[in-house]
């Protein structure tokens, strides 16, 4: 079965970003975890996950360009892939925080699926689950189209977010952490 160019290049991103806390069975916590995979620019994995009365907050940034050595080791350029590094920091969010407010407020189940296989496209795919069910949806270059305005609201919020937690924890492709 042939994967899509976004599902390969998400599938790489997944391995090597932080690990997703998900939430125990029936537990009524939550995860939203919106992957960022844009075709020019840093790629980015945002997840906010409820812990008791708090919310944490993990986002890990590529360093370098994933895609293109993603690119170059699918052409053959490369044997062994090369992951660039990573740096992932991580910050707590109080339960009243506007974003609180705004992932409790958006439907995830009207989020469409609109993958294009284009490898120059920008690729943003978010998971979401309440402990009972989940979702999976992904969607190529939405700020090009007029209607997926909760695709829209949802990335454009977590640009601003992604500042919030200090930036510390620097970590190479090896795993070993930077100064």
């Amino acid at each position: 079965m042939h994967r899509s160019f976004p599902h390969r290049l998400e599938e790489q991103v997944a391995k090597i970003s932080a690990y997703m806390n998900l939430p125990e069975p029936a537990s009524g916590d939550t995860l939203v975890r919106l992957v960022r995979l844009p075709a020019k620019g840093r790629e980015t994995v945002v997840d906010v996950n409820n812990c008791g009365f708090r919310y944490r907050l993990r986002v890990t940034r590529f360093l370098q360009s994933f895609r293109e050595s993603f690119l170059n080791h699918e052409s053959g350029n490369s044997e062994n892939m090369h992951f660039p590094p990573v740096e992932i920091s991580s910050s707590y969010i109080d339960a009243d925080s506007p974003t609180i407010r705004l992932l409790d407020h958006l439907n995830f189940d009207e989020f469409t699926n609109d993958l294009e296989d284009d490898i120059h496209a920008d690729h943003f795919f978010l998971f979401h689950t309440n402990s009972k069910d989940f979702g999976c949806h992904g969607i190529s270059n939405p700020h090009q189209k007029k209607w997926p305005e909760n695709w829209l609201l949802l990335i454009n919020h977590t640009y601003g977010l992604e500042l919030f937690p200090p930036r510390r924890l620097v970590y190479d492709a090896s795993g070993t952490m930077m100064t």
